[in-house]
């Protein structure tokens, strides 16, 4: 992880992927490191003066996120994931909803996305032996709400869409299913972290609370 002291640049090479001065220089600008620099060729030493978003530059140097993406929702997404049980085991849809009423949109794709790249990296893993059921519902306004529901309704909901479809009627056997559950059902499976990576896990979390509790970034 990038600190504010001495590096040679050989150590900021490596750990920036880049070997010219200008790629270093350029990845640190991207990432808003203020820094000065002296010497010649691979004598040449980088002198990090300031990191001002240790979040971001952490993202993306362990975990692999892009520097383009917005790190502003990234932040809230990864704070929720992180403190938030509730949160945590929501579907997709509703996750998305939940990020909209803190005036945050992300997607459900770029949810998706950003929750891969923490499985990339394997600071967690989904349990697809341990799932919480839930039934989605639709208001009139197009809101989504998600009730949790037993795995028995959940499998017993599409037996009845599967069984109903078998005489070609795909909007009845939807029905049929829908009625039954309360709602359209899904599964989320549980969300597990990786022991082996707790201090790297730690530290992550530890750089979204204080910034979420800082106000450090755009609201």
């Amino acid at each position: 992880m990038l600190e504010t002291r001495k590096y040679s640049k050989t150590e900021l090479s490596e750990l920036l992927g880049t070997r010219s001065k200008q790629g270093i220089d350029n990845k640190l600008t991207t990432y808003g490191v203020k820094f000065s620099s002296c010497g010649r060729g691979n004598n040449r030493v980088y002198n990090i003066e300031e990191i001002s978003d240790p979040f971001k530059v952490y993202c993306i140097l362990k975990i692999g996120i892009p520097a383009q993406q917005n790190f502003d929702n990234i932040r809230i997404l990864y704070y929720q994931l992180l403190n938030n049980e509730e949160f945590l085991k929501l579907p997709l849809t509703v996750k998305e909803e939940y990020m909209d009423s803190l005036n945050h949109h992300i997607s459900r794709q770029s949810i998706s996305k950003c929750i891969e790249y923490l499985e990339k990296a394997e600071y967690i893993h989904s349990d697809n032996s341990d799932c919480t059921y839930f039934s989605i519902t639709k208001d009139r306004n197009g809101k989504r709400a998600a009730k949790e529901i037993s795995k028995e309704m959940y499998l017993e909901g599409w037996k009845k869409y599967w069984n109903s479809k078998t005489y070609g009627d795909s909007d009845y056997a939807y029905f049929n299913m829908y009625s039954y559950v309360g709602g359209h059902p899904c599964k989320v499976p549980k969300t597990i972290q990786n022991g082996i990576y707790g201090d790297e896990i730690a530290k992550l979390t530890e750089l979204v609370n204080q910034a979420y509790l800082n106000r450090t970034f755009n609201e």
